[in-house]
């Protein structure tokens, strides 16, 4: 009897256990794969590259358990990615992007998530009425529906119209990107672009901006861009100007290292409030006024220290990046605080690795023992044989041993492993390292010196008030 009773509870346990474990599948069942690997779903958000595309979904679902709430969602996804055991949705039960069931008016409008008004409109009607209801979907349904009304959607209003005169989003410049701001992650996660579009046109802001709450921050930004946008009777401000003088820039058309043209930039300023005209963004935008012919400007910052224009042009300072030429045109358009602010990191390491006279390698970043870096072990490792004349001159950031020359390492620097180096290490070596770790140890010096005379000082006051006390009695 007790035999009896123990065996099935021990069946019961492993079953049970089993159930607990058991993997989640997209299409339900394990080995049964889809035919629509490359679709990608819309605004569905799960860890991994975006857009989610139905191959992406359907390893995902492979490494979670089947009791994950996300396990529902994905298997929800069995039709549009076409399983094979999936049971098309009949139009009668399918669920509608428009309430009336119509097609969008804009079919082919690209929505902000990269998607078409189309695209978005197929895709619901693989999922049926009741799993566009369920609470679990309600987010990213909920933003889905978000677009009927840029798509055309009928019977729908905007919350918040970008062009306020005619209650519309109705733009004349749909495809002008706005410069200098990004919506890459609106609404604390909520609204993700898609990331083939991280620099948001009109079209992308004003459809983004249309359901959103009239007081919300995003809406005031879709009604500060509507002039820039082309809504219709909004004049410029001319708060403040691109070009210190007040002129267009001489290059009207040139493509500055942010992708903005010129002349971009110069009418996006005319519309700015005077509030605007203060923030960092103006600053970044009027900083470019050098690169785009504006006269009697001046670069805010220079690839050279002091304004030396002595590199080599055709260098590449990363591999496979940009020239020396196309770096010093890019730093060029930095304000004057934030050139000064990378000058000791990522300035620095380029205008020595493009051969400014007066340029040195900034401190290693990442070093081991940097207080053991000193001017005599680098000397010690430009003297070593162990080091070859190609890494002499170039060498960024040194690695010993005990004291012993290892090998160069590129900037940012690095660490030794126990296996290269079982005694001390000492890595992100330089002479920008070791006049810090000099001036410290003089300093440390002076400091001790200074305590030292200060004890002679206490000794002798002390001495002499006890003399004093004896001359006294």
């Amino acid at each position: 009897r007790i035999r009896f009773f123990v065996l099935p509870a021990v069946a019961v346990l492993v079953l049970s256990f089993e159930a607990v474990h058991s993997k989640c599948h997209l299409c339900g069942v394990e080995d049964i794969a889809i035919q629509n690997p490359d679709a990608r779903i819309p605004l569905l958000k799960i860890p991994g590259p975006i857009p989610t595309t139905c191959q992406v979904a359907y390893n995902y679902a492979q490494i979670i358990d089947d009791s994950d709430p996300l396990c529902e969602q994905l298997q929800q996804q069995a039709v549009y990615c076409q399983c094979s055991n999936a049971v098309a949705v009949t139009a009668d039960q399918a669920c509608d992007f428009c309430n009336d069931g119509s097609l969008p008016l804009y079919q082919d409008r690209k929505t902000p998530y990269g998607d078409t008004c189309r695209d978005l409109g197929q895709y619901l009607k693989s999922l049926t009425k009741e799993q566009c209801e369920n609470p679990n979907n309600y987010r990213y349904i909920q933003e889905i529906h978000n677009s009927a009304y840029g798509c055309g959607c009928q019977g729908t209003t905007a919350t918040c119209p970008m062009c306020q005169n005619d209650q519309s989003i109705k733009v004349s410049n749909p495809n002008r990107v706005i410069p200098f701001l990004s919506l890459i992650d609106v609404g604390g996660g909520n609204t993700i672009l898609s990331s083939e579009t991280p620099k948001p046109t009109c079209q992308d802001l004003a459809m983004l901006a249309s359901t959103e709450d009239p007081s919300s921050s995003l809406c005031q930004m879709a009604r500060d861009n509507a002039g820039f946008c082309g809504c219709p009777a909004v004049s410029p401000q001319n708060k403040c100007t691109f070009c210190p003088d007040g002129n267009p820039p001489a290059r009207e058309n040139y493509l500055v290292p942010t992708l903005d043209t010129c002349g971009n930039l110069n009418e996006y300023m005319s519309f700015m409030s005077q509030e605007a005209c203060q923030s960092e963004r103006a600053r970044e935008m009027q900083a470019l006024d050098y690169l785009c012919g504006c006269k009697d400007s001046e670069p805010q910052c220079t690839l050279c220290p002091d304004g030396a224009g002595d590199f080599d042009p055709d260098i590449r300072p990363t591999w496979e990046g940009s020239s020396c030429l196309e770096v010093a045109l890019s730093i060029a358009g930095l304000p004057r605080d934030t050139c000064e602010e990378k000058r000791n990191t990522i300035i620095g390491i380029n205008a020595f690795r493009c051969g400014c006279s007066t340029a040195q390698v900034p401190v290693c970043p990442t070093r081991e023992n940097a207080h053991l870096c000193t001017q005599e072990l680098l000397e010690k490792a430009l003297q070593s044989e162990a080091m070859t004349e190609e890494e002499r001159r170039p060498c960024e950031c040194f690695a010993f041993c005990d004291g012993e020359f290892v090998k160069c390492e590129d900037y940012p620097g690095g660490v030794l492993s126990s296996q290269i180096c079982p005694g001390v290490p000492i890595s992100g070596c330089n002479a920008a390292i070791a006049l810090a770790t000099n001036k410290n140890k003089n300093n440390g010096s002076s400091s001790m010196a200074s305590r030292s005379l200060h004890s002679i000082a206490v000794f002798i006051i002390s001495a002499g008030l006890v003399l004093a006390s004896i001359s006294l009695s």
